[in-house]
C-alpha cells in the first residue's frame, strides 16, 4: 500500500488498541448471526504502530488512542509518506 502513495500522500490505519494486562492476540468466538464463528484479533500499542510506520518510511502525523482501552476500542493513526 505504501508504494501506491504519492509523495506526501496520507495513509489512514485503524487497529484494535492493546489493553494493558491482556493478550496481544486472541481468537474470540462470537454469535452475531445465529451461529458461532471465530475471529482473530491482534492488538497494538502506539509505540508498535510508530515503529511499523517508521520502518515503512512513513511519518506519524496524527494518532487517537483510547485512554483506557476496552474491547472494541480502535486506535486511529494517520501517516504521511
Amino acid at each position: 500500500m505504501v508504494s501506491r502513495l504519492v509523495p506526501r500522500g496520507l495513509l489512514y490505519v485503524a487497529v484494535k488498541a492493546q489493553r494493558p494486562g491482556n493478550p496481544e492476540e486472541e481468537i474470540v468466538t462470537e454469535n452475531d448471526y445465529g451461529y458461532d464463528y471465530d475471529r482473530f484479533f491482534s492488538y497494538y500499542t502506539l509505540d508498535e504502530m510508530r515503529a511499523h510506520l517508521e520502518r515503512l518510511g512513513l511519518s506519524l502525523i496524527h494518532a487517537e488512542v483510547p485512554q483506557a482501552p476496552s474491547p472494541g476500542d480502535w486506535m486511529q493513526v494517520i501517516a504521511r509518506k
